[in-house]
């Protein structure tokens, strides 16, 4: 089998570092499996790096501005993008190459042959003419079919350019023989699902001591009251915890008030020592809500959310507790008990529910 990963699947992780992504590499040794990435997925991984680490930036510079207004000190200083990008770039080709996986170069195909497809407005070029990196990214995973008859995967969660799943889209399949040889898995988790998980080991006593927290070296419920709330603000919740779309608004978990239930689904062994736990959490949660005017005028979740308001207003702001649900993965090394790394899988609130895993 060989795995092909699409620049959707990695921006979601850009320092490889996540449980699932572990659960990846530990599983394909496992099927086994060859992993593959294109030069031009790193390309648009490390400009996709950069666009957000510039926004970043921006949004530190207007917070500490404002900060530095309200308590008359000196804005902090900021950090030098351009030389965190050039850094990132090393480190992504070094883990890349550090995890064995194989780098596909540029495909060797004339751009008479891409102008022709873009003129024809054949996936995965579109209408207005976009696509030209995603056309060099089918064009790579195509070259790759040709090897044999192993079976291809290609992770991606763009599928209006590429497919649902788990066959690529029609008009894609015209350009490959077998398309029963090629499947397509919209995140990690679901490949990991399908060919990875029911091939790992199950450790049903070390998950009953962790049900119990009875394991010597890690205290489950200790982690999950000390770190559980910065796995919380890595992500967006507002229309979670608020039901605004986004873009509007702020909404964050401030406190976790307390631990209704703690239970843990399943514990998995991985390679080098480690270990994959996945728990499921019901907890009180401390809520920030906030919103401005123009969130309020434009959005009718915000409006439902307020409710009737008729004069403008700078900014509004609520603190509520609400019931809260969640999933998460961790990694821990089995001989130290430290965590490696910890995923969020999904999360439910009083307002809807996100599951990271079908991204």
């Amino acid at each position: 089998m060989r795995v092909v990963i699409d620049t959707s699947i990695l921006c979601q992780d850009y320092l490889l570092q996540k449980p699932h992504f572990r659960v990846l590499i530990d599983g394909c040794l496992l099927i086994p499996a060859k992993i593959y990435i294109p030069e031009v997925v790193i390309d648009e991984l490390v400009n996709r790096f950069s666009e957000d680490l510039y926004e970043a930036q921006a949004q530190l510079q207007r917070a500490t501005k404002e900060i530095a207004t309200l308590t008359n000190r000196p804005e902090t200083p900021g950090i030098a993008v351009e030389r965190e990008v050039a850094k990132y770039r090393e480190y992504i080709y070094s883990k890349i190459k550090g995890e064995g996986i194989e780098i596909l170069p540029y495909p060797d195909i004339p751009h008479k042959k891409i102008v022709e497809r873009d003129l024809a407005r054949r996936k995965p070029f579109k209408r207005n003419g976009s696509g030209y990196r995603d056309t060099l990214i089918w064009e790579t995973v195509k070259r790759l079919m040709l090897w044999g008859e192993h079976q291809t995967i290609f992770l991606t969660n763009n599928s209006s350019d590429f497919g649902q799943g788990p066959l690529a889209d029609p008009e894609l399949q015209k350009d490959i023989h077998n398309v029963q040889n090629l499947k397509i898995y919209g995140t990690l988790k679901q490949f990991s699902d399908q060919y990875i998980m029911p091939r790992l080991r199950s450790l049903d006593e070390t998950k009953n001591l962790l049900q119990a927290n009875k394991l010597d070296g890690f205290d489950l419920h200790g982690w999950l009251r000390s770190d559980l709330l910065k796995l919380l603000r890595k992500d967006d919740l507002e229309s979670v915890l608020a039901g605004f779309p986004d873009g509007a608004g702020s909404a964050w978990v401030r406190e976790i008030v307390e631990f209704s239930e703690i239970k843990v689904d399943q514990v998995k062994a991985l390679e080098n020592n480690k270990n994959l736990i996945t728990a499921s959490v019901k907890f009180v949660g401390s809520c920030s809500i906030s919103s401005n005017w123009n969130d309020y005028s434009r959005y009718i979740e915000v409006q439902e959310f307020w409710g009737k308001n008729t004069e403008p207003f700078d900014s509004a702001s609520v603190m509520l507790d609400e019931d809260i649900s969640a999933t998460i993965d961790l990694v821990i090394d089995s001989e130290s008990w430290m965590v490696d790394s910890a995923e969020l899988i999904s999360i439910e609130g009083q307002y809807g529910e996100m599951d990271f895993g079908r991204w």
